[in-house]
């Protein structure tokens, strides 16, 4: 274990589970409050991801649909 440093990138990944529901949240951030151009390009994709997922949800969506679009997200974004 150590203190985070400068340019470093924290990952925050959490989960929960009560009475048979689980959630989990994750999240991540520049420890300094700066990204730097490749913690950004990370970040960005990432979000691209959980957009396309989001977007892509209802009451017919299958878990492989929402992969599928999460993952064409993650290729269009690092073109």
């Amino acid at each position: 274990e150590r203190q985070l440093a400068d340019g470093d990138f924290v990952i925050c990944d959490m989960a929960a589970e009560l009475c048979g529901y689980a959630v989990r949240v994750a999240n991540s951030f520049p420890a300094n409050g700066r990204f730097t151009p490749e913690q950004r390009v990370i970040w960005e994709a990432a979000a691209a991801m959980l957009r396309a997922a989001l977007g892509a949800l209802g009451p017919e969506a299958t878990w492989a649909e929402l992969e599928r679009r999460s993952d064409e997200a993650l290729v269009a974004h690092l073109r």
